[in-house]
């Protein structure tokens, strides 16, 4: 994830279409994302993504162990 934030230092994620599942200590939020970043060169590029995030409760917080993200074909 750090090479992400690198490579766009600038990011914003808006999710639609939110979906969430618990399951005991284990969630599972599938979302589209539509996506505004900036390259380090300067370039605005916008796009939405198929997100899918699974979080684990772990001493009352919910922490995130896995994110995947794909683009959507236009």
């Amino acid at each position: 994830m750090q090479e992400t934030f690198e490579m766009f230092p600038e990011l914003k994620v808006t999710p639609e279409h939110v979906q969430i599942r618990i399951v005991g200590a284990v969630a599972w939020v599938s979302a589209i994302e539509d996506t505004e970043r900036k390259t380090q060169a300067g370039e605005r590029l916008t796009g939405s993504n198929f997100g899918t995030s699974i979080f684990e409760k772990e001493g009352g917080k919910w922490l995130m162990v896995y994110h995947h993200s794909s683009v959507i074909p236009k």
